[in-house]
């Protein structure tokens, strides 16, 4: 299924086509793009707060791109934000910053979406993402997994710019609190092409933010039913 952002409405349409059909059949990962994440210099500066949301980032070596691990406290049980975070896969759920989503691959713990950004002054940039679920209560941990990979049906093409993403967004239990959780999100996403670091970064920073907050509040009204 593919859903497109438009200002004035949002259009789905479904993919029907024998290659997708036999690519949802397989049980293997598809094959990792060589993830271009440059090495770390040094330890996670001291978080700053983007609208309420604590993020910290960590310099890398030989670029101004940044990983960045955002924290964020949500009155829900580990079990109920991550059920939530799942969701339906839908671009309604997505970043702001995604404009189409396609789902390629949707099963109880892994979904790859093909996905497209596009923004003025800027080429459309498009990835392969994989999300896998991860569940372990005996240890408390839960936690979604994501990673830009490749896709034989959805190879790059010359015309747009491929975007690398590695990340997770972790959900600990708080001692002592059955219905809170502390959501740990980890990323490093490097959009290619030449735009200024400074700029990707500020744009993560608020994406980040606006993603955790959106989690909270659905987390937390899901709670009250």
């Amino acid at each position: 299924m593919t859903t497109k952002k438009t200002k004035k409405k949002t259009k789905t349409t479904t993919t029907t086509t024998a290659a997708l059909a036999a690519a949802l059949l397989l049980t293997a990962a598809a094959p990792a793009m060589a993830q271009k994440v440059p090495a770390a210099q040094g330890a996670f500066e001291a978080p700053k707060s983007e609208d309420g949301v604590a993020i910290a980032e960590q310099p890398l070596q030989g670029t101004g791109l940044r990983t960045l691990r955002a924290t964020l406290d949500i009155e829900a049980p580990p079990a109920l934000v991550l059920e939530t975070l799942w969701g339906r896969g839908t671009l309604e759920e997505a970043s702001e910053a995604i404009s189409s989503r396609e789902i390629l691959f949707d099963s109880p713990m892994r979904r790859v979406f093909f996905e497209t950004v596009e923004a003025p002054f800027i080429s459309t940039r498009e990835s392969v993402l994989e999300v896998s679920r991860e569940l372990d209560p005996d240890h408390g941990r839960y936690a979604l997994v994501f990673r830009t990979i490749a896709w034989p049906q959805r190879p790059p093409t010359t015309d747009r710019v491929r975007i690398t993403v590695v990340g997770e967004t972790v959900v600990l239990p708080v001692a002592g609190h059955a219905n809170q959780s502390r959501v740990v999100q980890t990323l490093f996403s490097d959009p290619g092409g030449s735009i200024p670091a400074w700029a990707v970064v500020g744009t993560q920073r608020q994406n980040m933010a606006t993603m955790l907050k959106r989690l909270k509040a659905g987390a937390e009204a899901r709670l009250r039913r």
